[in-house]
């Protein structure tokens, strides 16, 4: 299979960090297919998480750095990544960041207009072999 489908995995991962980054909700509206479905981890610190975030994604000044453990192309339509992401935020009227570790599972759908996320369920458990190390 060509070797530009991970470069264009890459490059919608990055854009997703950027848009988070950003505080930019409608940055991440064109790397979603439509109908896509996301499932948090549902641990109280995410659900915490949530509040802050007030009906956003994240909550302002939030960052998410995603480490890719494989990604793999199922089809020329189909694909999925597994990996671990630390999101980073300060609650408001606080001085201490919290980090958040999740461990997810994303499937790609290419309808011809290029990869967008169409599915995703996130667990706060860690992978097998445990959190990667900075």
């Amino acid at each position: 299979m060509p070797n530009t489908f991970k470069a264009e995995i890459d490059k919608l991962r990055s854009a997703y960090e950027a848009a988070v980054a950003a505080g930019d909700a409608s940055a991440m509206s064109p790397l979603l297919e439509e109908g896509a479905v996301f499932v948090r981890p549902g641990a109280p610190e995410w659900e915490a998480m949530a509040a802050a975030a007030a009906g956003l994604p994240f909550p302002p000044g939030a960052k998410i750095a995603i480490s890719p453990i494989e990604v793999v192309e199922l089809s020329k339509e189909w694909a999925y990544e597994f990996g671990t992401a630390t999101t980073t935020y300060t609650p408001q009227g606080s001085q201490a960041a919290i980090q958040l570790h999740d461990t997810y599972l994303v499937l790609f759908r290419n309808t011809g207009k290029g990869w967008k996320a169409y599915r995703e369920v996130a667990s706060s458990a860690p992978p097998p072999g445990g959190w990667p190390v900075d």
